[in-house]
């Protein structure tokens, strides 16, 4: 480290400012991914009744179970814009498809208890995400394509701290990054 050139230097810290914007954007993703999921857990849904008729308009459709349970529901929120939210028998949201002129496209995947786990979303600054959380709810894995860096795929480790990252740009190529329990560096390859 000691007989690193100031270039060298520089272009460290410049990779490591990168990664610390990396890793706010996948906390800000989650965030509005987790958003969008509790916006459509609550989303009201209401039976309305409709005759038969070549085209159906409506804010809101209620899908409703052989014993009138909420199955699902399709409306259009003044935040998230239209929403697509699929039920389990017991209620929980298990899946939620929608398309925020805000945030872009989302789709989240829910377990049998209504904790998202994994979510697919498609950002107009950041480009493309999957999100993988494990039973907790806590981020576990990233896989983004950056627009103009490329491919990046970030693992984290049960205490919220990211462990390791994998990215290949044009302008540094394929770069690994490994950190220990305390965000040391215990691997940096460019």
């Amino acid at each position: 480290m000691q007989n690193m050139t100031i270039e060298k230097r520089m272009e460290k810290l410049e990779r490591e400012l990168a990664l610390s914007k990396r890793r706010f954007r996948y906390l800000l993703a989650g965030v509005v991914a987790l958003i969008l999921v509790v916006i459509a857990c609550w989303m009201p849904f209401e039976t309305r009744a409709a005759g038969d008729a070549d085209e159906i308009r409506a804010r809101q459709f209620t899908l409703v179970d052989e014993n009138g349970d909420v199955r699902g529901g399709l409306g259009v929120t003044e935040y998230s814009g239209p929403v697509l939210v699929l039920r389990g028998k017991d209620g929980q949201v298990r899946a939620m498809l929608a398309a925020s002129e805000e945030t872009g496209p989302a789709l989240g995947l829910s377990d049998e208890n209504g904790k998202l786990r994994a979510g697919l979303s498609v950002d107009e600054e950041t480009g493309p995400q999957l999100i993988m959380r494990d039973v907790n709810g806590d981020l576990r894995a990233v896989l983004r394509v950056w627009e103009g860096l490329g491919p990046l795929l970030s693992l984290w480790d049960e205490n919220d701290k990211e462990r390791a990252a994998l990215s290949v740009s044009e302008e540094f190529g394929p770069e690994l990054s490994l950190w220990d329990e305390n965000d040391k560096e215990i691997w940096g390859a460019p």
